[in-house]
């Protein structure tokens, strides 16, 4: 039972990669679109939940967390017929820095692979996995959706920076800079 959550995330970790086998048929990749997003709220909950957290599968959640999310770009900006602009670009390519320097700040100062599951990036990760659909199905991203995306994005990033520059310990659970 105390692996239930990390077995849901490496169902994630599946179901993501299965997304890029998927792109040719709309009923597939929206069940495990779907299948992606259930896994990511039970794996944390269940394990809080139940007390069955561990920093292995803190570390397994960032993981499927980011798979799921490299994954869903690059189909959204390489394999997809989408309309997008180059600020856009600009705001992603941001974002992606700012995640990879949090990345990597976490695992020199505390020696572990990890994201924080802050309600920022919780918000904003809710925010893209909602309009994402609505993206591809519409075959643009307005300038408005856009700006909200990498603002969010933006900020929630740099919430996360400031927890992992200002604290002695590692939390993945921090909800925030300001929030504890």
């Amino acid at each position: 039972m105390k692996q239930v959550p990390n077995i849901l995330s490496l169902c994630r970790i599946g179901f993501s990669l299965a997304l890029l086998l998927a792109t040719d048929s709309p009923v597939a990749f929206v069940t495990l679109y779907l299948l992606c997003g259930i896994t990511d709220v039970l794996d944390g909950t269940l394990a809080r939940r139940f007390h069955m957290e561990s920093k292995p599968g803190a570390q397994l959640d960032s993981i499927g967390d980011f798979v799921f999310w490299a994954i869903v770009l690059y189909l959204l900006f390489f394999k997809a017929n989408i309309e997008y602009s180059m600020g856009l670009i600009m705001g992603v390519i941001v974002i992606a820095v700012l995640r990879a320097v949090n990345f990597l700040i976490t695992r020199i100062r505390f020696r572990v692979w990890g994201m924080l599951h802050s309600w920022g990036n919780k918000a904003t990760g809710l925010l893209l996995f909602i309009l994402l659909p609505v993206c591809l199905a519409t075959e643009k991203i307005a300038a408005p959706v856009g700006i909200l995306l990498c603002a969010a994005g933006v900020l929630s990033a740099l919430d996360e920076m400031a927890v992992l520059l200002s604290s002695r310990e590692y939390d993945a659970n921090r909800k925030g800079f300001f929030i504890k």
